[in-house]
């Protein structure tokens, strides 16, 4: 089983029926987390074999619970290699310079080279403290120096620091429940979040710009009898048929959207996530305020662009470039709400107020591929005009749907997209 977030092993939680309760931190917790905060702070600059971690374990009746907050931790935290320049004298450090020795590596091959000359390339056991006694002699490092150097770079050497301002009480209670939803997200077949709000168009988009940021999938319905707005996410047991790291991104899509949400001051109604753990399903799910306070652990680190793919980018400075026959493109047109769905396409094209909605299909996954289809049969039964430049891989699956298609093809960074039938085709409508 891959593990994800805190992994299944740290995850607390109690199941009733097919319902599970993960267990999260609150502020009732305040003195058992300082303390675990205090514990990481006044060891700061130690190694890890010198770090009391079984203090913060044992503060908990559980100690999965106390493991999740060291993992929660050590977001915050990290073990990094040690600065020995600090601890060497000036001349050591001249030496250094003139042997053009800048790190651990180098200093060990510059032994190894002269155990070869010396010892034919092996050391006594008995002999060995002798002999790198004699190799600092012969360089001009003091005995004591040469050791602190020689495997300071050794993951046992490295040292705990902090990786920017001090976590506090909330800082701690936010990232261990990320990481939770986060464990529960990378086992999960399904993500929905359930939104009330007057602005549904406005908040489709930034969960469609989210999910596409991060390279999720999601459906978006509308549910007109209650005034809510439903994201779904597909979740990596349904895309995969397993857990996988998928769920980081996803998670990171989902609170993104959620942030976006008290932005609008959009009521956030349910979160409800589908999940498999063994062979048994599961589902947790939250209502309005029971829904965990939450913060991120770190950036992910995402390909920041105002495009999707290559494929896009290359199609609309084409387009907007040349504005063939006068039409203009406008990206990321408003949602067009039909049967329940929301739908945002990639562009819209415009002339004299005829629009013409275009639609990039790119994306291998057989999910994707069947979630599109859908799309456009709502699109095609509802005499929406639009465009599909489709992968020449799946060409065919969509001129069987009654619609314009026009593969593209790749050729390294290159893309070759047929602009000349689609300008025939524009002069037609």
């Amino acid at each position: 089983m891959v593990e994800m977030g805190l992994g299944l092993s740290n995850l607390c939680y109690k199941t009733y029926g097919k319902q599970i309760l993960p267990f999260f931190l609150n502020p009732s917790l305040e003195s058992e987390l300082s303390f675990a905060i205090r514990v990481f702070e006044e060891n700061l600059g130690k190694r890890m074999g010198e770090i009391p971690f079984d203090l913060i374990e044992n503060l908990f009746e559980d100690r999965r619970v106390g493991r999740g907050v060291i993992h929660a931790l050590m977001k915050m935290y990290k073990f990094k290699k040690p600065d020995i320049s600090q601890h060497l004298s000036s001349d050591t450090l001249s030496v250094l310079k003139s042997l053009k020795i800048e790190n651990p590596a180098d200093l060990r091959q510059m032994l190894f080279e002269w155990v070869n000359r010396r010892y034919g390339g092996f050391v006594p056991t008995g002999l060995r403290q002798e002999a790198l006694r004699e190799f600092s002699r012969e360089i001009g490092i003091p005995f004591e120096d040469l050791e602190k150097i020689l495997w300071a770079d050794e993951e046992e050497h490295y040292v705990l620091t902090r990786n920017g301002a001090k976590p506090d009480v909330m800082d701690l209670i936010g990232v261990y429940n990320f990481e939770v939803l986060e464990t529960l997200i990378s086992n999960s077949k399904a993500v929905s979040l359930t939104v009330e709000c007057k602005e549904m168009g406005k908040l489709a988009r930034v969960a469609i710009k989210q999910a596409k940021r991060y390279s999720v999938l999601c459906d978006i319905f509308v549910r007109y009898e209650h005034g809510d707005l439903e994201i779904r996410y597909y979740g990596p047991r349904e895309l995969f048929g397993r857990a996988t790291r998928f769920g980081r991104p996803l998670s990171y899509a989902l609170f993104t959207t959620l942030s976006v949400c008290e932005k609008l001051n959009a009521r956030m109604k349910a979160l409800h996530v589908d999940l498999v753990l063994g062979k048994r399903e599961y589902f947790y799910e939250a209502r309005g305020q029971e829904i965990p306070y939450m913060k991120l652990p770190e950036r992910y680190s995402v390909k920041e662009s105002m495009f999707d793919s290559k494929v896009e980018e290359h199609f609309y400075w084409a387009f907007s470039a040349n504005k063939p026959r006068g039409w203009d493109i406008v990206r990321e047109p408003l949602p067009i709400i039909l049967e329940g769905r929301i739908i945002v396409p990639d562009f819209v094209l415009k002339k004299n107020g005829k629009s013409v909605f275009v639609e990039i299909v790119g994306y291998w996954r057989k999910e994707y591929i069947s979630k599109k289809m859908a799309q456009v049969e709502i699109l095609r039964k509802n005499n929406i005009p639009m465009i599909l430049i489709v992968n020449k891989k799946y060409a065919d699956l969509f001129s069987k749907m009654n619609v314009h298609v026009f593969p593209y093809v790749r050729r390294g960074n290159k893309v070759e997209i047929p602009y000349g039938s689609i300008i025939r085709l524009l002069e037609k409508l």
